[in-house]
Formats: structure tokens, sequence, C-alpha cells
């Protein structure tokens, strides 16, 4: 048997095993004869793949309405529980701006107190002091001995108080 026949043969015996009424079991893959040995392609197990679940042709893609309002319900929630916390820490930093100016109005005091004898009795004189923008910072008294000090934000919750007779000099109320 030459290479022609052989492979004829192996595509006779294929289309017999995967003709329709091979699989519905009406027909049977030939016997092998005694003695000889006949090579039969093997079957491949097939892989079936399951039909993707479409979405209905009618139905567009996207969001509903009732979809969209839950999710602006659920937003203006997170943002009503949010917001008075945010206002907190904003009085918080601008309160610490003026506690901060305070104590660099102090460094920069004691700086003019040791080249002159007083204390200084206005900002303007003291050298690289700028108040942070919206503190609004005045000296209240200085004299050889010491000064007076205040410090507040508009938008803070404390006034600050710095006077060097006391001890801590830094003090604050809640306005």
């Amino acid at each position: 048997m030459n290479e022609k026949d052989r492979i004829a043969r192996l595509f006779d015996a294929r289309r017999r095993l995967l003709s329709p009424a091979a699989s519905a079991g009406t027909v049977t893959p030939p016997q092998r004869a005694p003695g000889k040995r006949t090579w039969l392609p093997r079957s491949r197990p097939r892989l079936r793949l399951a039909a993707r679940l479409q979405p209905p042709a009618d139905r567009e893609r996207g969001f509903s309405l009732l979809e969209l309002l839950v999710v602006v319900a659920i937003l203006g929630i997170l943002i009503a529980a949010a917001l008075p916390k945010f206002a907190e820490f904003r009085a918080a930093a601008y309160d610490s701006r003026s506690q901060q100016d305070l104590r660099n109005l102090a460094a920069a005091e004691e700086l003019y107190r040791a080249t002159s004898p007083t204390y200084a009795t206005d900002t303007t004189a003291l050298k690289g002091f700028a108040p942070s923008e919206g503190v609004e910072v005045a000296l209240e008294s200085a004299n050889e001995t010491g000064f007076v000090a205040t410090a507040t934000h508009p938008a803070g919750s404390r006034s600050y108080r710095w006077d060097t007779s006391s001890d801590p000099p830094l003090s604050s109320t809640l306005r």
C-alpha cells in the first residue's frame, strides 16, 4: 500500500467516524482484523463554549435613572457627613496660623530687644516679621520688661494672646 492509498483510507475512516450517523450511534467504527494493526484517528475532545448571555437587543447600555439617583443620594449623604469635619479642620488650620504668627512675633521681639533698650511697640519696626494672610496681629503694650500681643483669624475659632509676664506666655480663648 502506497502513501496515497494510506492517506485516502485514513480520511475515509475519519469521515465515517465523524459523520452525523456515527455520532447518533447507528454506524460503528471498522473492526480490526485479527493480527493486523490498523490506525484509527483519535477523536479529540471538543470544547463546547457556552453561549454568551446577551442583553436584550432593545435595551440600551448605560445606567437607569433610578441607579443614578441612588448614587447621587449616597454622595449627598457622604458630603453632608464630611462638611462639618472639614469646617473644623479649616478652623484648626487658621488657629494654628494665628498661634504660629504669635510665636514668630515673640522671636522677632526678642531679636529687637537684644539691640535696643525696650521691646518694639509697632510690628513694622520688627525686621523679618510679616503676619500670615488673614491673621490679625496686634501689639497691645510693650516696655522694657515685656510685651503683650494678640492674634486672631476671622475664620478661626480661637483668639491667642502672648504675654511675657505670664507662664506659659501663650494662651488662647474660644470665641
